[in-house]
């Protein structure tokens, strides 16, 4: 009977709705291998290590494809400062939806500065410096023993979001090559740590 009507009436309506299931499919399919291979490349959060330490929790970021040389390009042209902007968040696990119960940023920064002719690292802590741009940018990778000020215990069904950001300027593109004017890149990476681990 379908064949016969085609697309009119009930069967129209069906082929329709069959058409849009398998279209759906076909585009989650696809963006499931492009998530699968793009996570392969470019900068990330490789491992985030916690280790408790009196009333804080020191946090500890491994990278992959940390951007090194890129940053110290970057800096060596003595233009703008590289800025590092993190995001720590720790949610409760939720039926539907989990619930944000804590979060905190932090910052760094490095640049260089001609009247000392050194390269400097500034965060909310202290300021220190250094005589050449690719031991500025080691100073920040990995990054370790920030002491997270989260009070509470830590319970089952609680996990951490972090989120780094880094923005640096450059005339150079991404393949490093020269590109005229001076550009802003951002690169991002997001990782979670589950406290029942």
């Amino acid at each position: 009977m379908c064949l016969i009507i085609g697309k009119s009436g009930k069967c129209g309506i069906v082929i329709n709705i069959m058409k849009r299931i398998l279209l759906n499919l076909i585009l989650s399919f696809f963006c499931l291998v492009f998530l699968s291979v793009s996570e392969g490349f470019g900068f990330r959060i490789k491992k985030i290590v916690i280790h408790p330490y009196e009333n804080v929790l020191l946090v500890n970021l491994i990278y992959q494809d940390f951007p090194f040389q890129h940053l110290v390009l970057a800096l060596k042209e003595h233009k703008k400062p590289v800025f590092i902007n993190y995001e720590f968040k720790i949610y409760k696990k939720k039926f539907l939806f989990d619930k944000l119960i804590y979060q905190e940023k932090y910052f760094q920064k490095l640049y260089y500065l001609a009247e000392t002719n050194l390269y400097y690292f500034k965060d909310p802590f202290y300021i220190t410096s250094f005589k050449s741009a690719e031991k500025s940018v080691l100073y920040i990778d990995p990054f370790e023993s920030y002491p997270l000020k989260w009070k509470e215990e830590v319970k089952k069904g609680y996990y951490l979001r972090v989120r780094v950001c880094i923005t640096y300027y450059s005339h150079l593109t991404e393949e490093l090559k020269y590109a005229g004017k001076i550009r802003k890149y951002t690169s991002c990476a997001e990782s979670s740590y589950d406290f029942s681990q």
